[in-house]
């Protein structure tokens, strides 16, 4: 199981496209089932304090997972998620990317 949430400071030009981008992204690279798709885009620009450094667009992408993942596994899809939010108009110095594990049984 996972669940993605993806927060942004700005607003992107096609939403449908980044989270259909992003489930391919977990089904490519963490091998999810194409039926489990459970993705929120929180576009707030108003409300979203980023590092004061890193001006322009960012982005906070937290993955919560219900197993850990092997090294390989988890820098692969780091990378991949990079490429994705540069993609979609993020620059990769403005994006934090957080997974969590959250083990089965504590899913509901």
């Amino acid at each position: 199981m996972t669940l993605t949430r993806l927060t942004l400071n700005t607003t992107v030009a096609n939403v449908d496209a980044l989270s259909h981008d992003l489930h391919l992204l977990m089904q490519q690279t963490l091998d999810i089932p194409p039926e489990e798709r459970l993705i929120l885009i929180d576009e707030n620009p108003e409300s979203f304090f980023s590092p004061t450094d890193q001006p322009g667009p960012f982005a906070l992408l937290e993955i919560t997972l219900n197993q850990e993942l092997e090294t390989q596994t988890r820098d692969n899809l780091f990378r991949q998620a990079t490429v994705l939010l540069t993609h979609h108009g993020i620059p990769s110095s403005n994006r934090r990317i957080l997974l969590r594990h959250i083990p089965l049984e504590n899913w509901a």
